[in-house]
């Protein structure tokens, strides 16, 4: 695609969601025929983004059902960097949580988490009289975060839901 802002850019995305990571494969044939990393209901998924003014990549993992509960584990890492005329920026970064779906009594189709990131935030690249606060930004800075959050789902199918609601609703703290 193309756009005025953001140039050429591209999507790639690859996504297992029925992944296995205890699932390796036993030879590169096997990898090749999509017959390892299968079976456990868990979710992975590589997407990138190469583009002219805009660069992103992530890898994201989802386990469903930590210790056979209904508690889920997320984890990604990822990258984006965007020229942005007069300075260049770069994020590199790692997002991780835990949730809580309740499945009956009072709280049923409510779930609760927490996820937690950290990221590098990196300007260069400036051009002759930037900006003051572009100025005082420049190197490395360094972002944690915390976001509590509460999703409320009502809907009768994930795929092409006909009825219900979901709604979310969450803080991020840095």
């Amino acid at each position: 695609g193309f756009s005025s802002d953001s140039g050429l850019v591209g999507n790639i995305v690859v996504e297992n969601t029925n992944f296995d990571i205890m699932d390796w494969p036993r030879d590169l044939k096997e990898f090749a025929k999509g017959r390892s990393f299968r079976g456990a209901g868990q979710t992975a998924r590589l997407q990138l983004e190469p583009g002219t003014e805009v660069m992103r990549g992530r890898f994201d993992f989802r386990e469903p059902y930590l210790l056979d509960q209904p508690i889920g584990f997320s984890w990604g890492i990822y990258y984006f960097g965007r020229d942005r005329g007069p300075y260049e920026e770069e994020r590199i970064g790692m997002k991780w949580g835990f949730d809580h779906r309740f499945e009956e009594g009072l709280l049923k189709d409510w779930t609760a988490g927490v996820d937690f990131r950290t990221e590098v935030v990196k300007i260069s690249d400036l051009e002759f009289l930037p900006a003051k606060d572009i100025r005082e930004a420049k190197g490395n800075t360094y972002l944690s975060s915390v976001e509590p959050w509460l999703v409320h789902n009502t809907t009768d199918n994930v795929f092409n839901p006909t009825k219900g609601h979901k709604f979310r609703v969450g803080w991020e703290q840095y």
